[in-house]
């Protein structure tokens, strides 16, 4: 498909208009944009969704990735070392691209993360990161909250989330050292692992939910890219759309999240939803650029439309029009 080809029109309001070649051209892609677009976009029937999400394993991305790894059940053979091939963000692309939560070779790899756990419930490898760093203890929780598995030592790593929240309600990778505040890449990293810990741990889960809200508040009272001390763009990086993201944040990763969860409307969003509509480029979305760092392969290429990029978008957009049917 062309990129010049116009496939989506986003008026001032906000409302959009949809096109089938947008559709089919997403569903050209890997299969695990193939299961997002279905679930997310087309509200496709449940047996569509599962058959689509069963080929991620089966050929693409996640096919590539699962045969990339070692018999030991690590990718690497580390776990958190180097960026961005070593096991822990190796299954984080995984859970991101919708694998099936009962995956073996995943569990595997994501009880594998647990070995790493410290006295103070958090996650370090002394081998490859000294201290318990927050932002590697939620991507473990996220790991091994979303792939099926029972386990003991993941209630000791909500325990030390609980314990590191900061002052300002966020997270901060470095909270046992100098940081003073929060940090929009540990908050988002952590309300992500949340998310998926509430599916699991139900009885967890009036606290879990006020985390999650208070997490939330620290984002979007900085409109989710703003200085409160300025009132000006927190970080230009921010602004970037990127995918895979890592452990890095960008406004519309954010977006995604608050989707994902299908928060109410908010006119901090505002701002951030305004940003991403004018990112549009002849009815696409285009990949800015990659995270430095090492990588298996590369899914998409920079300065080109992005299927990842477009697909979050569509279903963050649609989200908002949804929910500002509602607004006060």
């Amino acid at each position: 498909m062309k990129a010049e080809q116009k496939l989506i029109s986003v008026n001032k309001k906000g409302s959009f208009t949809m096109y089938d070649a947008l559709y089919d051209w997403l569903m050209s892609g890997d299969p695990s944009i193939r299961y997002q677009t279905l679930q997310d976009l087309l509200e496709g029937s449940k047996e569509d969704i599962r058959l689509n999400r069963m080929y991620i394993e089966i050929e693409g991305w996640g096919k590539q990735l699962l045969d990339l790894q070692e018999s030991n059940g690590t990718w690497a053979n580390t776990h958190v070392d180097p960026e961005f091939t070593s096991t822990l963000w190796t299954i984080t692309i995984l859970r991101r691209l919708g694998l099936e939560r009962d995956n073996q070779r995943a569990i595997k790899a994501a009880k594998l993360l647990l070995n790493g756990l410290q006295k103070n419930g958090g996650i370090s490898y002394p081998s490859e990161i000294i201290h318990n760093e927050v932002c590697i203890s939620a991507l473990v929780l996220a790991a091994t909250s979303y792939f099926r598995m029972i386990d003991k030592k993941r209630e000791a790593i909500f325990e030390f989330i609980i314990e590191s929240q900061m002052d300002d309600f966020g997270w901060n990778c470095k909270w046992s050292e100098e940081a003073k505040n929060s940090s929009f890449h540990t908050t988002l990293l952590v309300l992500e692992a949340l998310r998926e810990f509430s599916r699991v741990k139900k009885e967890h889960l009036s606290l879990i939910n006020k985390l999650q809200s208070e997490g939330q508040e620290f984002l979007l009272s900085h409109n989710l890219f703003l200085s409160l001390k300025t009132t000006e763009i927190e970080d230009m990086k921010f602004l970037d759309l990127v995918h895979p993201q890592h452990w890095h944040y960008d406004v519309l990763s954010a977006l995604d999240y608050f989707q994902s969860i299908n928060h109410p409307y908010d006119v901090r969003f505002n701002s951030a939803i305004d940003l991403i509509k004018l990112r549009e480029k002849d009815g696409l979305w285009y990949l800015d650029k990659l995270h430095t760092g090492e990588s298996w392969f590369i899914m998409e290429h920079p300065e080109a439309p992005s299927r990842w990029i477009t697909l979050k978008v569509m279903r963050v957009l649609k989200w908002w029009l949804k929910i500002s049917k509602f607004k006060q």
